[in-house]
């Protein structure tokens, strides 16, 4: 008997606990009085969310009205200081949740506060916003919880480019024009996922954090906002001297260029524009949406800083070219602040030729630093302590070591789309996302930008998933992330397909993890996890979930997964070719599957101009089916003991003055030119300038780690291509690349690898040739044409390897 009473001793207790933890759901509403812009979109946020949750109206009533009733009071109420809720002590973006009896309050500071605690409510009843077109609700009417809880988000700066606005705009290489709904419902959502940052210059947030409310765009890479490019033209001297004594003009209005930092007549053009951006802003602004952070940082894709003598001298005397740019930006925080004591200055720790913390030139009081972990080096995928690349740590250790009276801010990147997603790859950052959350705040770094662009012709796996986790965890960084994806798939695929998308996104995961390559944002090579038995296993799964799935809308989602693993096949169809067609799936069916699910995928948003988003597709995806005429000196050789790059594979950097051109001398028809602008870059076997001391006419395969080379002492002078070959065999690794000329001719070869099962002679050829023409008078004297070095082709072949 005794157990009897016991279980039902224990079962009242739970009912009692029960009751405790949650109160009767709210029906009335009270709001304060004057409330703000924000604290409307929170009363307007609430009651729709609550009508959708709850089926009913939240209905608003006076607050002498409240007895005997269940009320949400929100904002600043006469309630609220009843129970000595003061929100006015509250910080920007701090909430209050407060249950009184079966009373609910909501307040917090503002601009932001009393909206966020909204939001935490909205997840506490199980809401989460996935994306621009997808929120979860909960399943049934929940049970209202019982709160005391006074919170802020983690971190003060929280933003993510994300690069969809580029669809949603006229702006951007796509160009499509969404519709007004869909730029609103992008609008709503980076508001309800707390994102305090803005990153676009045409969809414009509806809240921008005090640290992210800059009046001025662009909002980095900003000297020539102070110092105008047009000013070369009579002040030649206001700009950077190369290494050569000449003043250099900058290349664009954000790209490649620099100031004489030490010139006092530039340092006074730049304080006067400040001025002037100051007084507009604060004339037409009311003072509670003041800037109070101006960007002085470097145009991009700068290489050195100014080397005249004064320039020289100062970073001389610091040990460091970082010295220079805070020798300057003091100057402009010490003149402003006698006018303007509460702006900030904000700068970047890390630029180009940039990278080391100033040593004794120490900065003022009102400068902010915001870090830049550089892309070349830093490893996305797995967390910042785990990859353990010493440049990064050291990065990360000295400049937070150093400190400012300021907000520590971080620029970070994860595996980006567009040129460094080219070709695609199958893989996912979401396991270094909390770790380096949590390695950040440690690090003293409480603000952050993400670049993490959305490649929208060809997506990066779970990246709406990833967004959808790291906006919540840099408001909580303690939130379980596997919860957060269990919620995410469940919702945003559909229950039916979620076992089996969860299954492959934890299949991903892993072989990132266990991977042994190295890779960063700007390089990484193929994942040996994605062979072609996984690829086919994974189009099967993914196309059976999607035919299962019941909404449309989840089907169409698992579609669009499979576009970048569809793209990886194709562009690995010498290692996946024999395995599907023993499965009946043919090389054809495949091409136009990615073709159909992209084409779909650029029209997720209702759009004016789609086609463009297919042109986009196309350009991108020829690599993929593109067959360039086979040489005649390799007609003779199998299929599978042969590669071969053209300018489908060629990567030109522009900063180098390198372009992939039609070239009617190339039997494929097009080639790729590089024609360095200095000098002293061209010649036969000549050293060209820069710290790596290439060789001019030096050409290499490099391969895990190895190369093989070639320096031509001569070169054939009808400007005419002609064969030429590397010796030795090379044996490839996951990454690899042909390059010569410095880094001006680049081809990227990594889709060359092949997924096997660890038989070196998969991967080892005989012979690398490539085709190459020489022109200009520094390789053919008398030369009326331009300087350059062009290569249309790159090839490997072996002798033959048995089946």
């Amino acid at each position: 008997m005794s157990n009897v009473y016991c279980k039902i001793g224990s079962w009242i207790l739970f009912l009692c606990w029960m009751a405790a933890a949650s109160a009767a759901v709210p029906e009335y509403l009270v709001t304060g009085t004057s409330p703000s812009r924000l604290e409307i979109m929170a009363e307007n946020e609430l009651c729709g969310f609550y009508r959708q949750i709850y089926g009913r109206e939240l209905q608003k009533i006076d607050e002498k009205e409240i007895d005997g009733k269940s009320v949400i009071f929100l904002g600043r109420t006469a309630f609220a200081e009843k129970h000595g809720i003061g929100p006015e002590t509250f910080g920007q973006e701090e909430w209050l949740l407060r249950s009184v009896d079966d009373d609910l309050i909501i307040c917090g500071g503002r601009p932001a506060g009393t909206l966020y605690g909204v939001y935490a409510l909205l997840e506490a009843l199980g809401t989460a916003f996935l994306a621009p077109d997808e929120t979860a609700l909960p399943e049934g009417k929940p049970d209202f919880p019982r709160f005391d809880e006074r919170k802020a988000p983690a971190f003060v700066g929280r933003a993510i480019y994300d690069g969809i606005p580029n669809v949603l705009t006229r702006k951007g290489k796509i160009a499509q024009a969404a519709s007004p709904e869909a730029a609103e419902a992008y609008r709503k959502w980076i508001l309800r996922r707390r994102s305090n940052g803005r990153t676009h210059s045409i969809i414009q947030p509806y809240y921008v954090g005090r640290i992210y409310n800059l009046c001025h765009w662009p909002e980095w890479h900003t000297l020539s906002l102070y110092v105008s490019p047009k000013l070369f033209d009579t002040h030649p001297e206001y700009f950077a001297m190369d290494a050569q004594g000449k003043r250099v003009r900058p290349r664009s209005f954000t790209m490649r260029g620099d100031v004489c930092m030490s010139n006092p007549d530039v340092r006074k053009t730049a304080l006067e524009s400040l001025r002037k951006m100051i007084r507009k802003n604060r004339a037409e602004k009311p003072e509670d949406e003041w800037s109070v952070v101006y960007d002085v940082t470097r145009l991009d894709d700068t290489p050195a800083f100014c080397q005249c003598p004064e320039c020289r001298k100062i970073a001389a005397y610091d040990g460091s070219d970082t010295g220079l740019l805070v020798d300057f930006s003091n100057y402009l925080a010490r003149e402003i602040r006698k006018e303007y004591p509460d702006i900030i200055i904000r700068i970047q720790g890390h630029e180009t030729h940039g990278r080391k913390r100033p040593n004794k030139i120490i900065p003022e009081k009102n400068i902010l630093f915001r870090l830049c972990d550089t892309f070349s080096s830093r490893d996305p995928f797995r967390p910042i302590e785990t990859a353990a690349v010493p440049e990064v740590l050291d990065y990360f250790d000295k400049w937070t070591a150093f400190g400012t009276p300021h907000v520590k801010m971080l620029w970070d990147y994860w595996n980006l789309g567009g040129s460094y997603f080219n070709p695609p790859r199958v893989e996912t950052v979401f396991d270094a996302i909390r770790p380096d959350f949590k390695y950040f705040l440690r690090h003293g770094i409480n603000a952050l930008f993400i670049e993490a662009g959305f490649d929208h012709v060809s997506p990066q796996n779970f990246m709406m998933l990833n967004y959808f986790a790291a906006s919540r965890l840099m408001v909580n960084p303690e939130e379980d992330p596997e919860k957060l994806a269990d919620v995410f798939i469940r919702h945003y695929y559909g229950a039916e397909a979620a076992p089996v998308v969860r299954k492959y996104f934890d299949l991903i995961r892993e072989g990132v993890r266990k991977d042994p390559q190295k890779p960063t944002s700007a390089s990484v090579g193929q994942w040996r996890y994605a062979t072609p038995r996984f690829l086919l296993d994974l189009y099967r799964d993914f196309t059976e979930a999607a035919a299962k799935a019941k909404e449309p809308r989840h089907a169409a989602r698992i579609r669009y997964e499979l576009i970048t693993p569809i793209w990886s096949i194709l562009i690995n169809w010498h290692g996946c070719e024999k395995i599907f067609t023993e499965s009946g799936i043919t090389k054809k069916q495949l091409i136009d599957e990615c073709r159909n699910y992209a084409h779909a995928h650029i029209r997720r948003f209702e759009s004016e101009h789609p086609e463009k988003g297919d042109a986009a597709f196309e350009a991108k995806f020829r690599k993929a089916i593109f067959v360039p005429l086979r040489p005649e000196k390799f007609k003779g050789i199998p299929d599978k003991d042969f590669r071969m790059a053209v300018f489908s594979d060629f990567f030109a950097p522009k900063s180098l003055n390198s372009a992939i051109v039609d070239d009617p001398d190339s039997i494929q028809g097009k080639a790729l030119k590089s024609a360095n602008r200095a000098p002293a870059a061209h010649g036969i076997d000549k050293v060209m300038p820069g710290k790596y001391k290439f060789r001019t006419t030096g050409f290499y395969m490099s391969s895990g780690g190895k190369r093989r080379g070639l320096v031509l002492k001569e070169v054939p002078q009808d400007e005419k291509y002609h064969w030429f070959h590397i010796p030795g065999k090379i044996t490839l690794d996951v990454k690899s690349n042909f390059w010569g000329h410095g880094w001006g001719i680049n081809a990227r070869t990594n889709h060359w690898y092949l997924l096997t099962y660890g038989d070196p002679a998969d991967n080892t050829w005989d012979e690398i040739w490539f085709s190459a023409k020489f022109t200009g008078p520094a390789y053919v004297p008398g030369s009326k044409k331009e300087n350059a070095i062009w290569v249309d082709m790159v090839v490997l072949t072996r002798s033959g390897k048995k089946e």
